[in-house]
């Protein structure tokens, strides 16, 4: 979709359904509602199917898959949301006892890097490496065969 394609159906939102707040600048609501419809477009053909030439041979007895898009489906989406927070949470609570080793599991959950554990946890290179032994054999004995339950 093009640029003014874009710009018209926001104008034509913004005229029949979309109300502009009034602190907020009617270009950068323009521009958002721009992004917003996009974002929506770009998802339609994202999961749209495929079409699938069907070779004419004169057989009654043609068979067509129907070939999914290989991105996940929002209920996919859903599933694998509440399952990663299951472990999540699973895994927290193996360190109720230890707020220090639950403060480096939650921060390697947002991707901090041992660095940055380090220095906000006051750990050196040994207490640091210490408490990842102790993690990793925490999960280890509550996950023996990996997360699945």
């Amino acid at each position: 979709m093009e640029w003014r394609d874009l710009l018209q159906e926001a104008l034509a939102r913004a005229i029949d359904s979309r109300t502009c707040p009034g602190h907020v600048d009617i270009v950068k609501f323009l521009a958002e509602a721009m992004r917003s419809i996009a974002s929506g477009e770009a998802e339609k053909i994202a999961h749209r199917l495929p079409i699938v030439a069907v070779p004419k041979n004169g057989s009654q007895n043609a068979i067509v898959e129907n070939v999914r898009s290989p991105e996940p489906t929002a209920e996919e989406e859903l599933i694998q949301s509440a399952e990663e927070e299951r472990i999540r949470s699973d895994i927290l609570a193996l360190f109720s006892d230890d707020p220090l080793a639950r403060d480096l599991v939650e921060g390697l959950f947002v991707g901090l890097t041992a660095d940055e554990l380090r220095q906000l946890t006051g750990l050196d290179d040994t207490g640091y490496d210490t408490k990842r032994k102790l993690i990793r054999r925490r999960i280890d004995k509550a996950y023996p065969t990996g997360w699945m339950k």
